[in-house]
């Protein structure tokens, strides 16, 4: 077996490097006593300096033992996007508590959903949303210790082996799992990347990731390791391209990590985004125009891969213009594994395949996760004997690759229900679950297909207990106070029945494709400025007609395709609308009397 090309630990794993018995908080702590007057967090008009950050991390510290966490204690956080994240995770991390994110943009009933199975032993939290998220446990409001003005820690020794953090992925039943990494992975995933990507002194990274997905860790935390500068991007920064434009400007911004689908979105709008930027692009598959474009204005660009079952990226690529040629690929290689992390293609025997053939991927190494919480079943599924060192795992990605002669590796998709949107990696059966949960929903299907601008959307087909109760808009409505954003389908077809094969499955080859409506509802534009409102809505979302009464949403309009109309508006009209007023506008008739409110609009009335 070890003679296979597949298998050869040079060709699959780059040099590997001592694993330290030490922690990423360790790190941190031993940069900021080097550096303790530079920056190390901007959010807005604040900033903290190393000394100031760690002062604030280490009093919270103190304020979380005070109310009885343990080490190993899981510790929740829901805080909106501020300097107090930071201060959150190391705080935690320091009185020996495990982090648990929970992004306050969730709706409520999600977020319980993971309260209740983490279980933490203490609760985090904003003033802002003091009535949400009940706990019977105690709370403790972020920034009580920001102003004492003297280190008050208990330090607690961290356990390299102890947990870090727990991060909830879509589950298949309809409830999230929790990925558990420890400290010792962690350190070794940014170790790792440190030796990829420039984040050190005088570097400045733009965060703009959401606190629920492990790729934010490496936006807070490698900037500190290395001595850069973290600067936190608000929510409406990252919803409008231009704010963020003026953010990076701003703070003379060098690094920024997004996935493929957010940057074309936010590139059409601002196509100097990333002007002289080191960009990491993940979380999909990078199409190789969008590849030409980034190579051709940024610094340099890197195409990342990873689950969080392997402690955010697993491997790293910088992208040349051989990647972008005429003869290469469509999609650019996810290249070769990060030092210590080790990558297998193997058949369904987990045998390896010739040079060239298609393969599930798995990853080893010591930057894998400890398991899924308290789900040892699952556990013991996905993390399996390793076939080159029988004493360690290896995880099971369900991912398709296929491998190159010079080691680099395509990503090809996936084999089971997992699919991404955006970036996000979510489960059709979570899906599913969470739309059968609608009082008016008897049974429902969800899919992936390609939009016409040749983005991936979630479509889902629904089985009403009575015919006509099932309306597109009013399910996305009600599922997206249940479930985040990214879970909401951008089409909502309602059928008769699903329809199954002959062995009593769902036959996904019989649904028919959604039709999006191609007759205009309500009246149709009379104004030149109706007219050309339905005419921009019709372009953007890549249909022929549309009329007043019709819905962003029900038109199959997503996040992404919402910035661009957003920017439509902004230069035709000379109105700043956010995501959030189109979203919530009922039909384009209400955005019209926005445009009419609030624009200066040349068209005659």
């Amino acid at each position: 077996m070890n003679s296979s090309p597949i298998m050869n630990r040079e060709a699959y794993t780059l040099t590997e490097t001592s694993v330290l018995d030490a922690t990423a908080c360790d790190w941190i702590e031993g940069t900021a006593a080097q550096c303790p007057h530079a920056v190390a967090v901007a959010f807005g008009e604040q900033s903290l300096t190393f000394r100031e950050l760690m002062l604030r991390s280490g009093n919270l510290a103190a304020e979380i033992v005070a109310v009885g966490v343990k080490r190993g204690d899981f510790v929740a956080v829901a805080l909106p996007r501020s300097a107090d994240v930071v201060t959150a995770i190391l705080g935690i991390f320091i009185a020996g508590g495990v982090y648990v994110p929970l992004d306050p943009m969730i709706p409520d009933p999600r977020l319980i959903e993971m309260l209740r199975d983490a279980k933490p032993k203490c609760l985090i939290k904003d003033r802002a949303i003091a009535n949400r998220l009940p706990f019977g446990g105690p709370i403790i409001f972020a920034g009580t210790t920001d102003n004492i003005e003297t280190p008050t820690s208990s330090r607690r020794d961290i356990d390299p082996d102890a947990d870090a953090y727990v991060m909830y992925t879509s589950g298949s039943a309809g409830v999230p799992k929790g990925v558990v990494i420890q400290h010792r992975a962690l350190l070794v995933f940014l170790r790792s990347m440190a030796a990829v990507a420039d984040f050190g002194p005088g570097r400045r990274h733009l965060a703009i990731t959401r606190t629920t997905f492990d790729i934010s860790l490496l936006e807070i935390l490698l900037p500190l390791c290395r001595g850069g500068q973290v600067v936190i991007a608000g929510q409406q920064d990252i919803d409008e391209p231009h704010r963020l434009m003026s953010l990076i400007k701003r703070h003379k911004i060098t690094s920024l990590q997004a996935t493929p689908s957010y940057l074309r979105a936010a590139i059409q709008q601002c196509p100097g985004l990333t002007d002289g930027l080191q960009v990491l692009v993940g979380g999909e598959p990078l199409p190789a125009d969008l590849a030409r474009d980034l190579l051709r204005r940024s610094r340099e660009v890197w195409n990342v891969y990873g689950p969080t079952e392997a402690t955010i990226w697993a491997s790293a690529h910088r992208v040349t213009s051989a990647d972008v040629s005429r003869d290469a690929p469509r999609v650019v290689t996810i290249g070769k594994p990060l030092a210590n992390y080790r990558m297998y293609i193997l058949d369904g025997n987990r045998q390896p395949v010739a040079q060239g053939s298609d393969g599930e991927l798995y990853i080893a190494g010591p930057a894998l996760a400890k398991g899924y919480l308290r789900r040892s079943e699952l556990t013991n599924e996905c993390f399996i004997p390793d076939v080159v060192d029988a004493t360690s795992l290896m995880y099971r990605t369900g991912d398709v690759a296929r491998g190159r002669e010079d080691g680099n590796l395509d990503f090809l998709g996936r084999r089971d229900q997992q699919v991404k949107i955006h970036g996000v990696r979510l489960e059709l059966g979570d899906v599913e679950s969470a739309l059968r949960e609608l009082p008016e929903i008897r049974e429902a299907v969800a899919m992936v297909r390609e939009s016409a601008s040749g983005e991936k959307e979630l479509v889902a087909y629904v089985v009403p207990h009575f015919l006509g109760r099932a309306q597109g808009n009013s399910v996305r409505r009600e599922l997206s106070e249940r479930v985040p954003a990214y879970m909401v389908p951008s089409i909502v077809c309602q059928l008769d029945s699903i329809p199954l094969t002959p062995h009593g499955k769902t036959d996904y080859k019989a649904l028919p494709d959604p039709e999006v409506l191609s007759a205009p509802r309500g009246r149709e534009p009379e104004t030149a400025i109706e007219r050309r409102v339905c005419s921009i809505f019709a372009e953007i979302v890549k249909i022929e007609k549309v009329g007043l009464g019709d819905n962003f949403f029900d038109l199959g309009g997503d996040s992404l395709s919402g910035m661009r109309l957003v920017n439509h508006f902004h230069r035709e009209f000379g109105v700043n609308l956010t995501l959030r007023t189109l979203f919530n506008a009922e039909n384009v008739a209400v955005v019209v009397g926005l445009i009419r409110e609030v624009g200066r609009s040349n068209y005659i009335e």
